[in-house]
């Protein structure tokens, strides 16, 4: 006696404690649930067993507890079990608990009720307690008995399934699974409650329930708990079935079925008595059960919630399904659409369907999905096309092909099986291959190809992988110096080359490259050579990059290039002549037909099984060979004789229709130490070593036994056993479908004990697994090795130049700090690591989302005061505006940062900063305090010097500074100065080894150069600004300089080179992103094609300079469009003379404000021109006399281009 359950809501949580320590202050026991119950729990089991063993329930009836389903079903669960009530009424008036609440009246009866306050709560208590006591329940004199666990004989597991549950029993302890869940309850259970008596209901209840749970159990579900009127079951756990939605199904119509019959009977009586029915399919996570399988077992999650729904929409007497299930369903029932409707507790619509009936069983394959070393039939034709590209490759006619597929339809199959048809001693094979996660990671598949051909294993010795690197080398003496340090250091091995490990990132990768080719070709040269990548669509950026450039060198060698990829994968080099694709797709019904016999060796297989397989599957080779693998060991398959024979009809066979129910559905009668190691290695990846295997479980001889076990049954296969063991998965989603079935707790947990083996299994070849450490502390509960090692791999790509990669690692940085919880050294954390992401993103010329990083730098470094990280972001959002096109916004931040660096009296920011200052003010027009902030800044660098200091990426400030004091001089037409400061910049540059300073130099030397006329110098110079660009990968004025150098062959009359360049160039700058440079190539653009006589386009172009310029603020750049689209607006028309004046005086205007005295002068010679060209000869004399004049005071030379043009304009006026 005296246990006391309380009916609350959690909002009620302190009334309830606060009568429950009441209770118990007067020897009472009370029970109570400290949190809400979602629908499905096992919360409601121990709900139920909790009210059938009370003496009395406590209801406490707020404004929260009327609308809450839970505890109305807990009313009514107490009223069948007649267990008296004390209702206590907190803030709620008994008129208005009748009104909102007329089902609990006939459960409430006349029971007396408690009306109080809140405040008044503990006053009520010794009137529970008189309350209890005049119902005879008296205080206990011993510890409660009771138990919350409920343990009912028909909620028991069919017997052919409690053997399987219990010997999977460690998947129950949490896992992840895609279930089907069915909700089923009476309707108008609370009026037929009010009809009869207690007793009456519980007989007329009973056999409905235990027709219920027969059918579920007849189809394999799991009663999961009984709820007064109805129950819950599971399709799909504790063991996974590939076809649970439509066992669901089944077992949903055979109980409307049965229990129509059972309707009509009780209809004799007067009753009427119907069912409703609700499922849903979705993702759960499913808990443990109890030794006795009495189900204390608990499906969580939306899909729960959404199946309950379901149930309480649908109509009396039907089956209502989601939309997942239909969609997993449709083909094996008949369906009725009922559109969208609401349902309590989504916001939006949800899609429902009414099942009518079952159809005639029939297959459905919704995936595509790759089988590993499976029989292999039915691709001869893409034999032969493999085959012939590799004699025309041994010919010495290189090939590319491409084999492209969905997963699962044999692209890695038909690869093995093309090279077993080759002599094996004829050819060398070499293989890569990406993974899914190996987008960050550089070099990825080609460092696979590199150690298959130098035979070293990740993790060996660095003594012993240098060795073998030189000995394989040996017989390349042309080619050994220049090959073997870039090989070392790709292969994380000690460079022993000084003067390579002094180049900079992007020349050690322009080596790198070249090594890599040679190595391949002189390999090719011995006898053919294939290589292979294998899943290229999750190929890196500088891994792409490489194959790009060494494609254009397989023309003419003997090498077979085959790239294995999907559909959703593009590549780049498809335009190419010597590129073809094999398409791999589904098989026909007869090589289908013929791989199931394949699978089942010795003995005749019936029509019967070859036509259903084949039906179900649809030709997907991993479909037909995981089916007909399911269907034997599930024993539905059986030999009689020599016979193959179908044991059970197809219409009950448990047939996949989802590659990962097959996949699930055969782990799932794995032994629990085999299921465990296979997601333990799914874990590690694709591809796992067993010293790594050993290092994450702690397990020694029996972990060998288990893979022998899982080689045996196909899931995994031996990879290599020297220098060590090595397996793979099968097929990759067989790794995946494992993987996904831990729960997120436990796959955080594995991932930090893969990390920490790594360090401990490889502690001397580290660098070798920044990546794959950063991959699993990410994912890990260690966030301090995960940033660690996340910075260690972004700095590893920076130096590699894989700067595209660099951000991948550094943004996954700022992803895990971001979800910390703030503090201040997070944010230093955070403001460090955009720092350095800031660096790389100014070497892509900025890409898509710099801004938001840039910003959130700025309000980090101002939040937490750090005012040398604010003025390096300020420099950084100088450069930013100015590259982007915003002259004002780059001034300010220029100035910003100056003042910043001055008060902190950082002289090299000071020296920095001055070259964003200088090109803000360049694009403002502001040219001579451009040139005079040049010239203070570079005389500032020497007198520190600093001439060689380094500011990024290899590039020095005294490089960049005179660069663009260059540009202003040359903008002003001081031409002698500029000439000096160009010869210093540009040794400077080469002494620090400063390639893109160097070309840069370059580049802006030329600019000054145009403006001179020196078609011959503008050419010599662009070509070596663009080689070292190019060198550099820094594509910022990659295509300003490719037009220039265009302009150099307009200069000398070379019109077909002009156009070439001058269009690539405008091409390039578009796709960089660099739009403060596109004014300058369409100016280009438009002169060239001025001079080929397109009038109309090269009107286009200079209207679209203006525009853009103006955009922009950069005057400079709107002054030379104005002069150019003045000039070819003349065109051939003496009607346009007067808008080209305009156009040219309102450009002269600008030059004398910004003191261009060339574009000034190039102004004078295009009125010249136009005037000639009107017969205007007076002012045509005038203004070609005053050109030439300003030409021959800034000493652009007598062949200058300008000077020429404005003889032959006075030649034809003489």
């Amino acid at each position: 006696m005296g246990n006391i359950f309380i009916s609350h809501v959690i909002a009620d949580e302190p009334l309830m404690r606060e009568i429950a320590q009441g209770l118990e202050e007067d020897g009472y026991t009370a029970w109570f649930f400290e949190r809400d119950v979602l629908p499905g729990t096992s919360y409601l089991i121990q709900i139920t067993r909790a009210i059938e063993c009370c003496d009395a329930l406590v209801l406490l009836v707020t404004p929260a507890a009327l609308s809450s389903d839970q505890v109305s079903k807990e009313v009514v669960g107490a009223f069948e079990r007649k267990i008296p009530f004390i209702p206590v009424l907190i803030g709620v008036r008994p008129s208005e608990l009748k009104e909102k609440q007329p089902e609990w009246r006939h459960a409430l009866g006349g029971t007396a009720m408690l009306v109080v306050e809140r405040e008044g709560v503990s006053s009520c208590i010794p009137r529970i307690v008189e309350g209890l006591t005049s119902m005879g329940i008296s205080p206990g004199d011993e510890a409660s008995s009771f138990s919350p666990i409920l343990s009912t004989p028909s909620t028991s597991a069919p017997a052919h399934l409690k053997e399987r549950i219990l010997s999977t029993r460690s998947s129950l302890e949490g896992e992840r699974k895609q279930v089907t869940v069915l909700f089923a309850d009476v309707v108008g259970f609370t009026s037929l409650s009010e009809r009869l008596d207690p007793e009456e209901v519980g007989d007329l209840i009973r056999p409905a329930v235990e027709i219920m749970a027969e059918e579920i159990r007849r189809n394999e579900g799991t009663v999961a708990q009984f709820l007064g009127d109805g129950l819950m079951a599971l399709f799909g756990a504790p063991l996974a079935h590939e076809d649970a939605p439509q066992r669901a199904i089944h077992a949903a119509l055979s109980i409307q079925r049965r229990l129509a019959e059972y309707g009509e009977k009780l209809k004799l009586k007067g009753i009427r008595f119907k069912m409703r029915v609700g499922i849903n399919t979705g993702l759960v996570v499913v808990g443990r059960i109890g030794d006795d399988l009495t189900m204390e077992y608990t499906a969580l999650g939306d899909t729960v919630n959404l199946a309950s729904r379901m149930e309480s929409a649908a109509e009396p007497g039907t089956v209502q399904v989601a939309e997942n299930t239909f969609r997993l369903t449709e083909g094996y029932f008949d369906f009725s659409d009922l559109g969208e409707i609401e349902v309590k507790g989504k916001e939006e619509p949800v899609h429902a369907w009414r099942v009518l009936g079952a159809l005639p069983a029939r297959g459905r394959i919704s995936a595509s999905l790759s089988r590993g070393l499976s029989p292999f039939v039915g691709r001869e034709k893409e034999l032969d096309q493999l085959t012939e590209r590799y004699i025309q490759a041994k010919a010495g006619h290189g090939q590319v092909v491409g084999v492209v597929g969905e997963p699962g339809v044999g692209k890695s199959r038909l690869l093995l099986q093309f090279r077993e048809l080759l002599p094996e001693d004829e050819y060398g094979y070499l293989e890569g291959g990406c993974i899914h996660y190996g987008e960050a990671i550089a070099y990825l598949p080609i460092l696979d190809i590199l150690r298959s051909y130098l035979d070293i294993y990740e993790g060996e010795s660095e003594e012993s992988g240098k060795k073998k690197v030189e000995e394989r080398l040996a017989g390349l003496h042309g080619y050994l110096e220049e090959i073997l340090p870039p090989l070392q250091e790709l292969l994380s091995l000690a460079v022993d080359d000084e003067s390579y490990l002094s180049l900079e990132p992007a020349q050690r990768r322009e080596r790198a490259f070249e090594a890599i080719r040679h190595l391949l070709i002189a390999e090719s040269q011995q006898r053919p050579l294939i290589p292979a990548i294998e899943d290229l669509q999750y190929i890196d950026k500088t891994s792409e990059e490489f194959l790009s450039y060494f494609i254009d060198f397989i023309p003419a060698a003997s090498v077979l290039l085959v790239l294995l990829y999907r559909p959703e994968y593009t590549p780049a080099w498809v335009s190419k002549t010597f590129y073809s694709q094999i398409r791999v797709d589904q098989l026909p019904e007869g090589p289908s037909a013929e791989l199931v016999k394949a699978i089942l060796p010795e003995g005749e297989v019936s029509p019967e099984i070859a036509g259903f397989i084949v039906g179900k599957t649809a030709g997907n080779p991993l479909f037909v060979e995981e089916l007909t693998r399911g269907l034997l060991e599930a024993g539905s398959i059986v030999k009689d004789n020599e016979n193959y024979l179908l044991s059970t009809e197809p219409s009950d066979i448990s047939v996949p229709d989802t590659i990962q129910g097959i996949i699930a559905s055969r782990l799932d009668r794995l032994p629990d130490e085999l299921k465990q190691t296979m997601q333990v290695a799914a874990v590690i990846g694709r591809e796992f070593s067993l010293r790594l295997l050993q290092g994450v479980t702690g397990i020694g001889k029996p972990l060998k036994s288990c893979l022998l076990q899982l080689q045996s049954l196909e899931f995994i296969y031996e990879k290599s056993l020297f220098p060590e063991p090595e397996y793979i998965f099968k097929h990759a989603l067989t790794q995946e479908v494992a993987y996904e079935s831990l729960l997120l707790k436990r796959r955080r947990e594995i991932h930090g004990k893969i990390g920490q083996a790594i360090e401990t299994t490889y502690p001397d070849t580290l660098e070798d697994f920044y990546e794959t450490l950063a991959y699993h502390y990410s994912r890990s509960e260690d966030t301090g090795k995960a940033l660690h090692y996340l910075e260690l791999s972004g700095e590893k790509s920076a130096r590699n130049y894989a700067n595209w990669e660099a951000v991948s690692s550094y943004q996954e940085a700022i992803r895990l700090l971001d979800a910390q919880p703030e503090s201040k050294e997070r944010k230093k954390e955070k403001l460090g690591i955009y720092r350095s992401l800031i660096d790389t993103m100014m070497l892509l010329s900025y890409p898509q989302g710099s801004m938001d990083v840039l910003q959130d730098a700025e309000r980090l470094a101002q939040e937490l005061g750090d005012d040398r990280s604010l003025t390096a972001v300020y420099r950084r959002l100088a450069a930013y505006h100015s590259i982007k096109g915003d002259t004002a916004l780059g001034l300010m931040y220029s100035e910003k940062c100056f003042d910043a660096a001055e008060r902190l009296g950082d002289m090299d920011t000071m020296a920095m900063i001055a070259s964003g200052t200088c090109l803000a003010r360049l694009h403002a027009g502001e040219i001579s305090e451009a040139a005079e902030i040049s010239r203070r800044a570079l005389k500032l660098l020497e007198e520190q010097h600093r001439e060689h200091r380094v500011i990024v990426g290899g590039w020095t400030a005294y490089s960049q500074l005179s660069g663009l004091c260059i540009e202003a001089l040359g903008a002003l037409g001081e031409f002698g100065e500029e000439g000096e400061v160009f010869e210093k910049g540009l040794l400077s540059s080469l002494e620090a080894d400063d390639a893109f300073g160097t070309g840069w130099v370059e580049y802006n030397h030329c600019l000054a150069l145009h403006s001179q006329g020196d078609g011959q110098g503008l050419i010599d110079h662009a070509r070596k600004a663009i080689e070292r660009f190019e060198e550099t990968g820094i594509e910022i004025v990659l295509g300003t300089a490719w037009s220039v150098l265009g302009t150099g062959y307009l200069f000398k009359g070379s019109y077909e080179q002009a156009r070439e360049n001058v269009e690539k160039g405008l091409e390039l700058q578009r796709k960089v992103g660099v739009p403060i440079n596109l004014p300058l190539c369409l100016i280009f653009l438009s002169l060239f094609r001025l001079a080929v006589g397109d009038l109309e386009g090269a009107a286009s172009s200079a209207e679209e300079a203006l525009r853009l310029s103006r955009d922009y603020g950069a005057k400079s750049l709107e002054c030379a469009s104005l002069l150019t689209l003045g000039r070819v607006s003349a065109g051939a028309e003496s009607s346009r003379i007067d808008i080209a004046e305009r156009y040219i005086r309102q450009a002269m205007s600008l030059s004398e404000e910004m003191k261009t005295k060339p574009l000034n002068a190039g102004g004078h010679l295009y009125l010249g021109e136009i005037f000639e060209q009107a017969g205007r000869r007076e002012e045509a004399l005038e203004n070609l006399m005053k050109a030439e004049e300003m030409y021959l005071e800034m000493d652009v030379g007598s062949q200058s281009h300008w000077l020429t043009r404005i003889q032959e304009a006075l030649a034809l006026l003489a």
